[in-house]
């Protein structure tokens, strides 16, 4: 029904009209209670992301562990809410020292670590990862394997930042990505974040680890970081020198952090419940 309509009594149908126009009164206040119950939920949900999540700084597997005081916020008291860690790795997909998607990546992991996230980055050298031979045998119980997995498995959002080498992502990281699979990867949300020496950028790159994130069913966000000439963007001591690049790699890392929670919070899934429940009609029972 066209809510613009102007219903009008003409033609001595003045009871039909006003019949009409009860109808569309009943219609606009049952959209207007609707729209309050989801604008209500919808605050809730919002209001309780930075508050309802512990702040930690999460360290690589085996690396031990740096706990901060938990913050706590006015909603934390409400038994409503459940607290809730979302947890996010950032995977390094270079080896080398000095790495400039390692730099990328830190500063994304930033961005998440602005909304309470708890945060670490897998430094892909430290694993002595086998090569992947299409098999589990001498994989399976392989330490650095497993470790790689666990850690990965055990979070909520996966940052991947790789160079871009010869119009694709590294071999490091297709190596590590290819001794993992749907256990790890399947419904998370999957930020990406790609450097180059050239002007181009790393689409390319990205482009490929969006694939490889959709045949893994997992979630990859539409916000993407390609750094052309990354040499002229950090410092030697990784420090950022362009301010929309750091403000866009802030952002992507905020946003798999947002989409981690929606995805994980109970609240969330009350939610959409509530959207989708019909509200009830006063006027059905006297059809």
């Amino acid at each position: 029904m066209n809510p613009q309509i102007n219903w009008q009594m003409e033609n001595n149908q003045s009871g039909i009209s006003r019949r009409a126009f009860a109808g569309v009164r009943s219609v606009r206040i049952l959209c207007k209670i609707r729209t309050e119950r989801k604008q209500t939920s919808y605050n809730k949900i919002h209001s309780n992301l930075a508050g309802e999540i512990r702040r930690k700084n999460w360290i690589s597997a085996g690396k031990g562990s740096a706990v901060c005081e938990a913050e706590e916020s006015s909603m934390a008291t409400e038994s409503y809410y459940k607290e809730l860690e979302v947890k996010i790795v950032g995977i390094a997909g270079s080896l080398r020292r000095g790495s400039y998607s390692r730099m990328a990546l830190k500063t994304a992991l930033q961005g998440a670590e602005e909304l309470d996230a708890l945060t670490g980055i897998v430094d892909l050298g430290e694993y002595n990862l086998p090569f992947c031979t299409g098999t589990e045998t001498g994989v399976e119980d392989h330490p650095g394997v497993e470790s790689l997995r666990s850690r990965v498995r055990d979070s909520h959002g996966i940052l991947l930042s790789t160079p871009e080498y010869h119009g694709s992502f590294s071999g490091v990281l297709k190596n590590a990505l290819d001794l993992m699979g749907f256990r790890e990867f399947e419904g998370k949300m999957v930020g990406l974040i790609g450097v180059s020496g050239g002007s181009l950028g790393a689409v390319n790159a990205l482009n490929s680890l969006r694939d490889i994130g959709r045949a893994l069913h997992a979630w990859v966000i539409p916000e993407q970081v390609s750094i052309p000439k990354v040499w002229n963007v950090f410092g030697d001591e990784g420090e950022l020198r362009d301010a929309d690049i750091e403000s866009r790699l802030l952002e992507v890392g905020r946003q798999v952090t947002r989409f981690a929670y929606l995805h994980t919070s109970r609240h969330t899934q009350e939610f959409v419940e509530s959207w989708e429940e019909a509200p009830p009609n006063p006027g059905g029972s006297n059809r």
